[in-house]
């Protein structure tokens, strides 16, 4: 399987800049930030208990509404990073954000990528993570 000389090229993207793909490290960054949160959120609720699962539940609506209306979840908002779909001028939907979540709270799908840093959590519902 022949390389690409960098990620993205394969799909028309940028090799920096605006729009290029998202480092691995910018990614994870805007997980622990948007785990973060739903833990903090969750906390306020559960107070004196700790959240324990019900936090999964926070980030599952936290991730999927953001990622379906704004493209972006809080996270990737202060990591400046964004979602690309492969429907150009479309925003994500509910119905695939939901599944990209569920796929990235699994966390292994979201950790087996090509070479274009697309997990398979991107690839089952045509988004890459591009910088913003």
């Amino acid at each position: 399987m022949p390389t690409t000389p960098y990620p993205g090229q394969n799909l028309g993207l940028p090799q920096e800049g605006p729009t290029s793909v998202a480092t691995y490290g910018r990614r994870v960054g805007a997980f622990v930030i948007d785990a973060v949160i739903a833990g903090a959120i969750t906390w306020i609720f559960t107070v004196p208990d700790l959240p324990q699962n019900w936090s999964l539940l926070t980030f599952f609506v936290i991730y999927t509404l953001s990622s379906a209306f704004l493209g972006r979840t809080p996270g990737m908002m202060a990591t400046r990073i964004r979602l690309a779909t492969d429907r150009e001028g479309k925003q994500l939907g509910l119905w695939r954000a939901a599944v990209r979540t569920v796929l990235t709270m699994i966390v292994v799908p979201a950790v087996i990528s090509d070479g274009d840093r697309r997990g398979l959590h991107d690839k089952a519902v045509g988004t890459t993570v591009v910088n913003d």
